[in-house]
């Protein structure tokens, strides 16, 4: 026997692909990847160009992350650290991190300039 031939009727062909564009999905203007409605930013691979008219993506993009409570500044190269660090973690810094007592007078001596 010759090998069997698959049917594939036009009508559910034609369904997949107006679902795959459905409602308010968008279209990447960088890539052309076709996004589901949910999301703000492109999800193609290294892609992430934020929605087209999206409020939501662009704050995310431009707005400081939330620092974790305990987290410290090297005094070297100003990078914030996370509490659990004992030396900044930039790369080609290494700074050890600053003893409480340290951290303690600059703030002191920024509020008695005041």
């Amino acid at each position: 026997q010759g090998p069997r031939l698959a049917y594939f009727p036009e009508d559910k062909s034609q369904k997949r692909v107006s679902d795959a564009a459905r409602d308010n999905d968008w279209t990447c203007p960088k890539c052309g990847n076709i996004n589901f409605s949910f999301r703000n930013v492109c999800n193609m691979r290294k892609c992430n160009t934020p929605k087209p008219g999206s409020q939501d993506a662009k704050p995310g993009k431009s707005s400081k992350p939330e620092v974790p409570e305990g987290s410290w500044k090297c005094e070297k190269c100003n990078n914030i650290n996370y509490p659990f660090r004992t030396k900044c973690n930039r790369q080609n810094c290494g700074a050890e991190k600053p003893s409480e007592e340290n951290d303690s007078q600059p703030e002191a001596a920024d509020d008695d300039d005041k």
